[in-house]
């Protein structure tokens, strides 16, 4: 119970992303699964927080939760990846009526940049779960919101460049 509430603190105590870090992008979107496993299948919804960084190697978090077959699940993952594929992994606590919260872990793989489609595994319950799925996000510009003067304009201008 202690990990569970840990792992569970853990995800939820992810701080939220006061300003932009140099060389930085921070991605939202939507993604749909369909996740088979268990001798039984559903699809998911889900909404996704990420950000990389990129000064050097490309690294990332992110941050999500998803809905589907009367299942709930939030998870984080720390995430890297090159050109238009990458990789994930992290722990998914998932919550169904009726039942103990469940911890587990998950991995992704992926291909394309801010649409596309993923591969997700999720160890949960000693039961594996395989989810194909799609999605679509958008990039959330760097800095914008510190920038705004006490007047609402915006005094400084940001200009996202892959590499610098």
């Amino acid at each position: 119970m202690v990990a569970k509430s840990l792992a569970l603190f853990t995800l939820l105590a992810i701080p939220v992303r006061p300003r932009a870090a140099p060389n930085s992008i921070a991605v939202a979107g939507t993604m749909v699964h369909f996740n088979f496993g268990n001798q039984a299948h559903a699809i998911s919804y889900g909404l996704e927080f990420s950000e990389w960084y990129y000064a050097s190697w490309p690294v990332g978090l992110d941050v999500g939760a998803e809905y589907g077959g009367h299942r709930f699940r939030i998870y984080t993952e720390g995430e890297t990846g090159i050109g238009v594929t990458g990789a994930a992994w992290g722990p998914v606590v998932e919550f169904s009526p009726g039942k103990n919260a469940a911890l587990g872990i998950q991995t992704s793989l992926w291909a394309n940049f801010f649409g596309g489609i993923d591969f997700r595994w999720r160890f949960l319950d000693h039961k594996t779960y395989y989810c194909p799925g799609v999605y679509a996000k958008i990039p959330l510009v760097p800095g914008e919101l510190d920038s705004l003067s006490a007047d609402g304009e915006n005094h400084h201008h940001h200009h996202f460049h892959w590499g610098d």
